[in-house]
């Protein structure tokens, strides 16, 4: 590669080496046009072993600050892969830094931190996109489609369940702690409460930016709570939730998570409209036939598996590039975030909550 070709290409930098990071690190490896060029953490043998574990033979620089490495001209863009109570503080950092960002989700953790986010990168002229992969991953894109075509009419009720096995004392303690954006609702409802949304109220064009163009959601009703564990009273992090949100066109939606420590994992979406229903989750796609009336059969879909990791940094760099908005922009990562805090709010409250 000539020192030209290297001055092209989009510098990415990485800040934290959590789980999710491995992920990002593999798409900037996929995706032409980037190159993964710095990792921060303030653990030097976790970030030395990540770095020779992750990013194959190409030089990549570390560093315990990530401030020195937003020091650094030849980064363009930093995905923020740091637990959730320090998304804000560093994306914000990134941006008043000139530097486009990918934030993990949950985006932050009040909305705001989300303004603040939103407002700084505005300012200073960067993208800011917010890490909800699914609107890339292969299952949850086909199915929208799918139910976008308008085959089997309009949608009436959304449902998605995500049930995972995980108890206190297997996982990092701050996961267990609400202030420091721990819990199961925080760390796995933000993607499902995101997927309702995109998928009932967002664009019919599924690589348009996400926004209400659809429908706009109008309240939420939830019971979220510690039902599963045992754990240090101090920490007050859920693992469960029951969550009904309504939309102004008459549509509804439900999402129910457990984080219990004893039984089978589940991961399922079931859509109901008004000619069929369409339901996916382990690998399968599913829907009735529209065409038949007498259907009462669930039949398999075909889709293509992709890099839904990959398609997400890809459509980062197209919209740093073009100008136009990332497909997940801070807006909508906002959008999903206000669902989620009155979520708590309600089951707080212990009545609905409205978003209007």
């Amino acid at each position: 590669m000539t020192s030209n070709e290297s001055q092209d290409l989009l510098g990415v930098a990485i800040i934290g080496t959590g789980n999710v990071a491995r992920q990002h690190a593999e798409a900037a490896r996929a995706v032409s046009g980037v190159k993964l060029r710095a990792v921060a953490d303030i653990d030097e043998v976790r970030r030395r072993e990540w770095i020779a574990k992750y990013c194959g033979n190409e030089p990549v620089d570390d560093y315990a600050d990530y401030q020195s490495l937003l020091r650094r001209d030849d980064i363009d863009l930093v995905i923020v892969t740091l637990p959730h109570w320090l998304h804000a503080e560093v994306a914000t950092a990134a941006a008043e830094a000139g530097k486009h960002v990918i934030v993990e989700k949950p985006m932050a953790l009040t909305l705001d931190e989300c303004d603040r986010m939103i407002a700084t990168a505005r300012r200073a002229g960067v993208i800011l996109a917010v890490g909800l992969t699914h609107h890339f991953h292969a299952l949850p894109v086909a199915a929208k489609r799918l139910l976008d075509s308008n085959r089997l009419g309009r949608i009436i009720w959304g449902s998605e369940r995500y049930y995972v096995p995980r108890r206190y004392g297997t996982t990092s303690e701050w996961f267990f702690d609400r202030e420091r954006g721990g819990g199961q609702l925080l760390s796995n409802g933000v993607h499902f409460i995101d997927r309702l949304l995109w998928t009932v109220a967002g664009p019919a064009d599924v690589n348009a930016p996400a926004m209400l163009s659809r429908a706009r959601p109008v309240a939420v009703t939830a019971s979220v709570g510690t039902y599963f564990n045992t754990h240090e009273a101090r920490y007050r992090a859920d693992d469960g939730a029951a969550i009904f949100i309504r939309f102004d066109t008459g549509q509804f939606a439900s999402h129910y998570l457990t984080g219990h420590f004893q039984g089978v994992r589940s991961d399922e979406a079931e859509y109901v409209c008004d000619r069929g229903m369409v339901k996916f989750g382990g690998g399968k796609l599913l829907a009735t036939n529209p065409d038949d009336q007498e259907d009462r059969e669930y039949h398999e879909m075909s889709f293509s598996p992709v890099n839904g990791f990959a398609l997400q940094l890809a459509n980062v760099l197209d919209a740093i590039r073009s100008g136009i908005p990332p497909r997940v922009p801070g807006e909508w990562g906002r959008l999903v975030m206000q669902l989620l805090l009155a979520a708590e709010e309600s089951s707080q409250l212990g009545k609905e909550v409205s978003l209007i």
